[in-house]
């Protein structure tokens, strides 16, 4: 029970303090009703002090840090930033080159240079890859939104630097996109999102559809795609090695399609949670996510303060706590092979609607439906994409070619589907949904508590002293 709302209040927590304009003080005030309720619970050891540090050292700095200046010049000014890639870069439709960079330092227009330790959302006006870790020189000009964020709208980029290890992973991204010469540019551009990450000009078609289909989840590199990919290399490894010995290397792999892939933070923290669960330790799924989650926060606090964690975690958060209670309902009603993928995405649609509701004004009920139809697809196409960049055989293409058109064909079927008000739809969402738990738990509790038969059996106890008999 204690676990249940340290996940509840953690979510909750964040999910307020990046979404919303909470007082420090009301979060001070969460954080001390956490720690008070882990006292009364006689909870209070290392484990849960260590959430709780955790947990404030991410959320309260966060907080602190908005009410702040974090701009050492004025903004109008600057005309030249020095910063880093935080993340692999994309291209918009309009071939601008799009990534989050952390600026270091800038330089206005009279040559004043200043440091600064800021974030923010660069447009590049040329389309190349800039993969995460790689240094910048940017030239143009610094906006902030009405919402405090920075945007850097370059004219070109001056200078950069990679590291060698990050150029070694562009020399294998590089090679892996060259075995993809012989397909088409859209099966390339699905194969290179899916099995790569790398997302390039045409991608932006892909995901938004995926967007309007209400499946953006799936074309995101993240646990899922990566339980998909374990299970086909520990097939191969168990065929090789003792079960233990498999695992091991099935975990290097993990490190290493990690490594290639780039760090992407739901992708991150699947690495972190499959990690934690190889640990010699018993611990339940609730406690395996909140060690996961202040691992993720301590190694890279920059993922926390993106849109993609956020989703990420509270995706799974909903999944652990709502999606037992869907899945016990449903089973009522559906088989086993439907009712577990429709507790899954209903539950993890509720944890992310208020994020995309409030960052997006946006809500797709339908994505429930698309899910359990998509999700196989992409499994099937993650595995043949991958096959294929290792063999090169023309049975692969054939399949890719086949998965991919019936696949576009699908989202964009779903793409033209009207939609509803967003706020209406959302509310509908909710209310049927409720309606239907409900329904559902009171018929199962009917069932159980139906008139009890009474049996009665008859026996007789033969003492071995004796001749008499009971009955």
């Amino acid at each position: 029970m204690l676990y249940t709302l340290y996940i509840f209040i953690l979510i909750s927590s964040y999910i307020s303090v990046y979404l919303f304009d909470i007082p420090l003080s009301f979060l001070l005030s969460v954080i001390a009703v956490q720690a008070s309720l882990t006292i009364i619970f006689n909870k209070l050891n290392h484990f849960t002090l260590f959430v709780l540090v955790v947990q404030s050292m991410l959320l309260v700095p966060h907080r602190m840090g908005e009410e702040g200046n974090v701009l050492p010049l004025a903004i109008d000014s600057i005309s030249f930033i020095e910063c880093e890639a935080l993340f692999d870069s994309s291209v918009s439709e309009r071939g601008n080159t799009v990534v989050t960079v952390s600026m270091t330092s800038v330089t206005d227009d009279h040559q004043t240079t200043g440091r600064c330790s800021a974030d923010a959302v660069a447009l590049i006006d040329d389309a190349r890859f800039i993969p995460y870790g790689t240094d910048l020189v940017l030239k143009g000009r610094v906006i902030e939104d009405s919402k405090g964020e920075l945007f850097i709208f370059a004219d070109r980029i001056l200078e950069t630097n990679q590291r060698s290890h990050i150029v070694k992973r562009v020399a294998i991204l590089t090679f892996f996109q060259s075995r993809l010469s012989s397909l088409s540019a859209d099966e390339k551009d699905m194969v290179s999102l899916l099995a790569l990450g790398v997302k390039g000009q045409g991608s932006s078609n892909i995901t938004r559809s995926a967007v309007d289909c209400g499946i953006a989840h799936l074309f995101a590199l993240s646990g899922m795609h990566l339980q998909v990919i374990l299970m086909l290399v520990m097939l191969l490894l168990d065929r090789i090695f003792p079960k233990k010995t498999a695992r091991f290397f099935s975990g290097m792999f993990a490190l290493a399609f990690t490594f290639v892939a780039g760090n992407k933070p739901s992708l991150v923290r699947a690495v972190i949670a499959l990690l934690v669960r190889e640990l010699p330790l018993e611990m339940s799924a609730k406690r395996s996510f909140l060690l996961t989650f202040c691992i993720h926060s301590l190694l890279f606090p920059s993922h926390m303060d993106t849109l993609a964690a956020l989703y990420s975690y509270s995706a799974v958060a909903s999944i652990i706590l709502l999606s037992p209670l869907c899945q016990m309902q449903l089973d009522a009603i559906f088989p086993s092979f439907l009712s577990t993928p429709v507790s899954l995405s209903v539950s993890a649609m509720m944890g992310t609607s208020v994020i995309s509701m409030r960052q997006f004004a946006a809500f797709h009920p339908t994505g429930i439906v698309f899910s359990v139809l998509i999700t196989p697809l992409i499994f099937i196409l993650l595995i043949t994409s991958l096959l294929y960049i290792v063999f090169n055989a023309a049975i692969f293409q054939s399949v890719i070619e086949f998965l991919n058109s019936h696949l576009l064909t699908l989202m964009e079927k779903g793409s033209s589907i009207p939609q509803l008000d967003p706020l209406y739809s959302f509310g509908l969402f909710i209310s049927l949904l409720l309606t239907f738990l409900i329904l559902l738990w009171y018929c199962s509790w009917k069932a159980q508590h139906r008139s009890v038969h009474h049996y009665e059996m008859g026996f007789s106890l033969r003492f071995t002293f004796t001749d008499h008999r009971t009955a």
